[in-house]
């Protein structure tokens, strides 16, 4: 009802002003002046913009911001084999983040610079079987996952030594 008593007073004549508009159509001093500058920018019998609420986010850029969560380069598969996540029928493996959000969104705008998005939209787009937070018990620097794999090579794992492994001899470059 009141966008179309907004379009039609489009139809009125140039020389009215908002206060001949509004009392002509009986209506408020607001709708006069959205349908002036409805005629103004676009033309008569215009459609006035729906302004309730945000605008609703493109499909593409939904799917484009899920596929940059799930980047090696923005999180990690979880090195625990046993750490999965049930999502329609499907088990699909945990991901921790390897940067913050602000950085990944920083990231994100390098990468796409023609999506418009912000913090927050960023942060709920995020899929759940990516993690924020490491687990503790778990340490991502390159010199302790470079130690790890070489205990492992090495047959040093869990404590145990391997005793049909093969030895190698290795130096730590400090």
């Amino acid at each position: 009802m009141w966008e179309e008593q907004i379009r039609l007073m489009t139809i009125a004549p140039l020389n009215w002003g908002r206060i001949e508009l509004s009392q002509w159509f009986e209506s408020t001093d607001h709708q006069a002046r959205q349908a002036i500058l409805l005629r103004r920018d676009q033309y008569v019998l215009a459609y006035p913009e729906y302004c309730r609420g945000n605008k609703t986010l493109a499909e593409e850029a939904i799917e484009s911001v899920v596929q940059f969560y799930l980047q090696d380069g923005v999180s990690r598969i979880s090195s625990n084999t046993k750490d999965v996540l049930k999502i329609n029928g499907e088990l699909v493996p945990v991901r921790f983040m390897e940067m913050s959000i602000r950085e990944a969104l920083r990231k994100f705008y390098e990468d796409n610079p023609t999506v418009n998005i912000g913090k927050s939209t960023f942060y709920s787009l995020r899929p759940r079987q990516v993690k924020i937070t490491c687990p503790h018990d778990t340490c991502m620097c390159q010199v302790h996952e470079n130690m790890n794999l070489l205990l492992q090579v090495g047959g040093f794992s869990n404590g145990k030594v391997n005793k049909n492994a093969k030895v190698f001899s290795f130096t730590a470059g400090i």
